[in-house]
């Protein structure tokens, strides 16, 4: 699909797909920015909660229904016709026939609408996968969101080893500054950010709107930071962020996922740089300030 020049998503019926060179085309007679785009999906398509928690789902078209009320109308479209995209409807329930899970915890669905709850507990995380099978009788579509069920702590692994998870919590340390941290076995892990939700690239800068990392293994002989040295010997921000997907009341339950690539890896005792890294992991905290 392109945007229209009144900010319209576009489809374009006719495409030929190449599954050798996993190639998609069609004929146009305008240059433009192009995007893969589906017109049926599950919102949430991805998200993240904690144990025993629900998450609702739905069902949404985005595609105009043609006079046969067809929700697959644009996998059959044969001429070179611009279909636009709507704002995302609710699709009637007799078009979903069936909801399926694949993981841990259930799933009860409701023609367009589906619940799916939590279990009460799970070893540092879960990935589950909610499935819904559009009724048809001459395609299979099957639409799949994809929930990570959290336990507490804060969980983290360096360059794809073992994940380890920490004890911790979450806290406003000020108007423009909040972090997560964690602690255990002689170990520790920080992250600062602006605050609120959203996704926050990594700034080594200090200011008041830094977002940074700090991780201290045990032994105490080294730290990683969301920073390294380049070849220019520059000190430059990691790849990656910190991305907050809840931010609560105190009381309440923060969660995010984290990734820094590469990560500066520094001697304590004399602040040079060992290497780089590539630390990730995910939190669920209580905030307590």
């Amino acid at each position: 699909a392109y945007q229209s020049d009144n900010g319209v998503w576009m489809m374009i019926g006719n495409k030929t797909i190449d599954k050798v060179n996993k190639a998609v085309s069609i004929t146009t007679s305008h240059f433009s920015d192009w995007t893969l785009i589906t017109w049926l999906k599950i919102k949430p398509v991805s998200s993240i909660i904690g144990v025993g928690e629900k998450q609702q789902l739905q069902v949404l078209n985005y595609f105009p229904m043609n006079e046969d009320n067809d929700l697959l109308a644009p996998l059959t479209t044969a001429d070179n016709s611009e279909l636009p995209l709507g704002r995302g409807a609710a699709v009637p329930d007799n078009f979903v026939k069936s909801w399926s899970l694949a993981g841990v915890g259930t799933l009860k669905g409701n023609g367009g609408l589906a619940t799916y709850t939590a279990p009460a507990s799970v070893n540092g995380y879960a990935d589950v996968t909610a499935t819904a099978t559009i009724a048809s009788d001459n395609h299979q579509l099957l639409l799949l969101a994809h929930i990570r069920v959290l336990g507490d702590g804060m969980t983290f692994r360096i360059n794809g080893g073992e994940w380890v998870t920490l004890e911790g919590g979450a806290s406003k340390l000020d108007a423009a500054q909040s972090g997560v941290s964690g602690t255990g076995d002689n170990m520790s892990l920080a992250i600062i950010w602006p605050g609120g939700e959203g996704s926050f690239g990594w700034n080594h800068e200090t200011n008041v709107s830094a977002t940074a990392l700090a991780y201290s293994p045990a032994g105490g002989g080294s730290t990683v930071a969301a920073f390294y040295e380049n070849s220019l010997e520059e000190m430059v921000p990691s790849g990656g962020s910190v991305k907050i997907t809840k931010w609560a009341n105190v009381g309440e339950y923060v969660t995010g996922t984290f990734t820094a690539s590469p990560a500066g890896k520094f001697s304590v005792a004399t602040g040079k740089q060992l290497g780089t890294v590539t630390i990730d992991g995910y939190f669920r905290l209580k905030r307590v300030i």
